[in-house]
């Protein structure tokens, strides 16, 4: 059995480095530390991400892929019918997806410590911002990939790779977040943020395929 003492230079540094990728603690700590550019770097982001869902009709959670929504919402038992353009429910989705990944994990956080402090969930929310810059790029890449044409298996394997990848980033950079905010270990607040991403994709795709499917 080997020791840390044998393990070689180059492989801790790889190690770091994708921990870092992954849990950019570090990173996040230099925006916190700079109130003004943590702001400036939260708003780009959000912006970046709103235009870039309005403008290719994809969103952050490929809902078209996974369930078939158009953006037809029908209630039989409400008789209510209400059709949406697809570019504005990605924007929304876009805006909806930071808003739950922030305010959830908080709201656990806050309760299991007793503790609220509103100027902390504005710190957050700025983090959790600037955390879902990977999800900006899986769109872009997504949609630049489908409007090539180029389909196959290879193709949707390889989309559902990065898809997976990127989000493993934007969670693990939200857990960083909310590891600093709250003072929280690194590990409780991943375990977290993967069992607030896990219920909502899967409410998601419940709510839409069983209520919500276009007629």
């Amino acid at each position: 059995m080997k020791t840390g003492s044998t393990i070689p230079s180059w492989a801790w540094s790889v190690y770091n480095g994708v921990r870092q990728l992954f849990f950019p603690r570090e990173i996040l700590s230099i925006l916190y530390a700079k109130p003004k550019l943590g702001l400036i770097t939260a708003l780009a982001v959000m912006v970046i991400g709103v235009l870039v869902c309005s403008l290719t009709g994809t969103d952050v959670f490929l809902t078209y892929i996974r369930t078939g929504f158009k953006g037809s919402f029908a209630i039989p038992e409400l008789n209510l019918y209400v059709r949406t353009d697809p570019r504005l429910f990605s924007a929304v989705t876009f805006i909806a997806t930071w808003f739950i990944f922030s305010i959830i994990p908080y709201t656990v956080v806050s309760a299991l410590k007793w503790e609220w402090d509103w100027n902390k969930l504005s710190r957050f929310l700025e983090g959790s911002a600037v955390s879902m810059l990977p999800a900006a790029i899986y769109v872009v890449i997504h949609s630049a990939v489908m409007s090539t044409g180029i389909t196959g298996y290879a193709t949707f394997a390889s989309l559902g790779a990065l898809f997976g990848i990127l989000w493993a980033l934007m969670i693990g950079s939200i857990a960083a977040s909310l590891s600093i905010v709250k003072r929280i270990s690194g590990s409780k607040a991943l375990i977290i943020m993967v069992i607030v991403a896990y219920l909502c994709m899967t409410a998601q795709q419940a709510l839409i395929v069983k209520w919500f499917a276009t007629p």
